[in-house]
């Protein structure tokens, strides 16, 4: 994770959701009479601090254990060709994005080496470099079908445009407002004032 770009290069960063992954239920299951056991077993099985631990360093003593107050894994896991992040997940069943529902930066930069966990704090001082997924519209059938007619053409050239800027065979100093004029032609400002209205 770097620290994001300036200039007509982006702003860039890599869009991430607060919520991540979690539980889905069948309507079904709401209705059962056991729906708020199932729900809080499933809480606790998740969520709560010792399973979200679990979940994300394995078992004290099996797969680390705390030195100093720090996390040491076992030689086995620190010490594999595929490394803490992959080991945990496939020797021990932890520390993936599947099961692990609740992550702890801190707890995560254990599974990495140093330098990455510096890179990590360095990006996380800056506040704000990863923002949040903006949130979807709600578009009716009719905003829904004009958007997506607006969407293809745009996600077209947007995909034609950055494979020319990062293969080189366009620059960004010199074809940015050739850029943006295509985009602009093929009605940016109309999708973008279609999606905001709808959020």
């Amino acid at each position: 994770m770097y620290p994001s770009l300036s200039g007509p290069a982006g702003a860039h960063h890599q869009p991430k959701s607060k919520t991540g992954s979690g539980i889905l239920f069948p309507f079904k299951t709401s209705k059962r009479s056991d729906f708020e056991q199932i729900v809080r077993a499933v809480d606790e099985m998740f969520f709560s601090e010792e399973n979200a631990k679990l979940w994300c360093l394995g078992v004290e003593g099996t797969t680390y254990s705390v030195k100093d107050g720090k996390v040491v894994f076992i030689d086995e896991i620190r010490n594999s060709s595929e490394g803490i992040y992959k080991s945990l997940q496939v020797r021990y069943g932890c520390g993936s994005d599947v099961t692990q529902m609740v992550w702890v930066n801190s707890r995560e930069m254990t599974k990495y080496d140093e330098n990455y966990a510096r890179i990590n704090a360095e990006v996380e001082a800056m506040g704000d470099v990863i923002q949040a997924i903006p949130p979807t519209p709600k578009f009716d059938d009719r905003q829904a079908e004009e958007a997506g007619t607006l969407q293809t053409p745009l996600s077209d050239a947007f995909e034609r445009w950055n494979s020319a800027f990062l293969t080189g065979s366009k620059s960004i100093d010199k074809d940015w407002d050739a850029y943006v004029k295509e985009m602009k032609s093929l009605g940016i400002e109309k999708f973008n004032d279609l999606y905001n209205a709808n959020l």
